[in-house]
């Protein structure tokens, strides 16, 4: 055997030992990837469930939020801004539960986007985040 069929022998080596190892980092990162998503969307539950306890225990949030979802207009101004806060960590929780699950990472959703509670695909906001909603003082 001769020096250069040595050298060929250990490019072909070489060659299949790269090959190999880049498919090992590739099944690592996929499962890689499906760990940390897995482990995003539980912390995205316990966020919500954190929510849902606030609301069991404050009984002024629930009227709130019963109130404001039935008819926003009896709502006063300070408690309309209570309850936008509210539905915008509500809507923000279940829209990275969303894209955590669908996996589309930075994508709007939705046709047009879905930022906030009380905006319309497009941008147009809708009476509870209207001026003219507001009561005036």
């Amino acid at each position: 055997m001769q020096l250069q069929d040595l050298a060929n022998l250990a490019a072909s080596v070489s060659s299949v030992a790269v090959i190999l190892s880049l498919i090992y980092l590739a099944i690592q990162v996929r499962q890689n990837t499906a760990s940390i998503r897995t482990e995003t969307f539980a912390r995205a539950l316990e966020r919500v469930s954190a929510m849902q306890s606030v609301l069991f225990e404050n009984g002024d949030l629930a009227r709130l939020q019963a109130q404001g979802v039935l008819d926003p207009s009896k709502l006063t101004r300070e408690e309309r801004l209570q309850l936008t806060w509210w539905l915008s960590e509500a809507f923000g929780a279940f829209e990275f539960m969303f894209r955590t699950r669908s996996g589309t990472d930075g994508r709007p959703p939705l046709p047009g986007g879905f930022r906030s509670p009380g905006c319309r695909p497009g941008g147009t906001r809708d009476r509870l985040h209207s001026p003219q909603a507001l009561p005036r003082s």
